[in-house]
């Protein structure tokens, strides 16, 4: 089944395209709405994704037209309004695309209600979607964790998404380029702005019916350029344009926001470390090179110190990935990511590692030597950029329990129990939502 969204708006982001509708009273919501999607599938008109969701909140992050204030309610299955505000728009005098922020209050768990976005001229809806809040107390909640989202397989694109939204997971965690915003792109400012808009609108996550929340951090291509480091020049740029994008307000104590674009989300009784692998990273060939940063390892052990809860460590590289001699933390940064195991060494909270960027998936099972406790590392690569079949057979993994080379995605179901035992059940899935992994640990500090 193909789709021929990308060459439609690939086309029209650019600014020739874009000032010829606009000269034939075409907005740039026009791009969105004509464009062709797959039979008996929904596809919403306006690109949305659901951000942060607590217990009583929401935040969405909406691609729009610039030129027009649209309109939005939040409402339940009885029409009652809730609480909404726009709490940040964003816009470029070489875009016709702007990004508006909404926050909803007022939710109430285990409901469901509609975000509309209104036409402001005729002052009926042009989209809905559907959308709940989320509850932080869950037991055993189901984790979607993925990377690597190159926009130009049309396919892939479209039907991974659908793939996950079947999956139902309770949260999407993007681990590593969410845009490929060095393809196609000058160099430039709007370059970066374009790419971002254009990733935005092509990828099916972003129309479900159903909006999930999702919470992003980046890696290299989001960030800069391939395998790009903390000396990249538009650095403050970018991070500026990833926090339009992706970034979240805290509400009811979710959210810690770290250096660079780190963040710390705290739900389920476990916590989230979702870190920046490239803002602070050392050029290849310093001395003593470091992946995060002082800032970012002063961020982490101050606040993974404060309790025993299971902690999550999510990274856009590889953490221990050294065997393939390139890109991992391991093998860039060894001496640094020993430090760093060492400290966690002596934290009471027992840690997981999740990564992506290497576009094949391996789980893999960490020795008691490097934390004192046995523990494990997945690795999801990737939902639709570029795989080889067979890619995870290169070299040998003495670490390694399974891999995959395809398109795919994992699902992450865990649990702790009264005891403080902490059960993972991972499996990975690849088009038509079929198992290509599987794996279950119990993970005891």
């Amino acid at each position: 089944m193909k789709f021929s969204r990308r060459n439609f708006i690939g086309a029209s982001l650019t600014a020739t395209a874009s000032a010829a509708l606009m000269s034939s009273k075409a907005s740039a919501l026009t791009l969105f709405q004509n464009q062709n999607f797959a039979v008996g599938q929904f596809r919403g008109a306006v690109p949305i994704m659901q951000g942060l969701a607590t217990k009583s909140t929401s935040q969405f992050v909406i691609l729009t037209d610039a030129a027009i204030k649209y309109g939005y309610a939040a409402i339940d299955s009885k029409g009652g309004p809730y609480s909404l505000a726009i709490t940040r728009r964003e816009s470029r005098t070489f875009s016709k695309f702007a990004i508006e922020k909404i926050l909803v209050t007022g939710l109430k768990t285990n409901t469901d209600y509609t975000l509309q976005v209104i036409d402001p001229n005729t002052g009926k809806p042009i989209d809905e979607r559907l959308f709940k809040s989320l509850d932080t107390d869950l037991k055993n909640p189901k984790l979607m964790i993925a990377s690597c989202m190159k926009d130009n397989k049309e396919e892939e694109r479209e039907v991974m998404w659908d793939n996950v939204a079947e999956a139902k997971p309770d949260v999407v965690f993007l681990i590593g380029d969410t845009c490929y915003s060095d393809n196609g792109n000058d160099g430039s400012d709007a370059g970066y702005w374009r790419r971002y808009c254009e990733t935005r609108s092509l990828l099916s996550h972003f129309r479900q019916k159903r909006l999930i929340p999702t919470l992003a951090v980046w890696d290299d291509h989001d960030f800069a350029d391939n395998n790009a480091d903390g000396t990249f020049a538009k650095k403050e740029m970018t991070k500026d344009l990833f926090k339009i994008f992706w970034d979240n307000e805290p509400q009811e104590g979710a959210i810690t926001k770290g250096p660079g674009v780190a963040q710390l989300f705290n739900a389920f009784g476990q916590r989230f470390f979702m870190m920046d692998s490239r803002f602070y990273r050392s050029p290849r060939g310093s001395s003593n090179p470091v992946q995060w940063g002082e800032q970012q390892e002063d961020f982490l052990f101050e606040n993974i110190s404060k309790g025993a809860k299971p902690s999550w460590l999510m990274n856009g590289s590889q953490f221990f990935g050294g065997y393939l001699q390139k890109d991992a933390f391991e093998y860039w940064h060894s001496e640094n990511l020993k430090s760093i195991c060492q400290r966690l060494a002596r934290i009471e909270a027992p840690v997981v590692f999740a990564s992506g960027d290497v576009h094949f998936s391996e789980y893999m099972k960490i020795e008691p030597e490097i934390l004192g406790y046995t523990t494990y590392e997945i690795t999801s690569s990737s939902i639709h950029s570029t795989t080889i079949a067979g890619l995870h057979l290169r070299k040998k993994n003495p670490r390694r329990i399974d891999a995959s080379s395809t398109h795919q995605f994992a699902i992450v179901q865990t649990d702790v129990n009264k005891t403080g035992d902490w059960t993972i059940a991972a499996q990975s899935f690849k088009m038509g939502l079929i198992k290509t992994l599987e794996h279950t640990a119990t993970i005891t500090r």
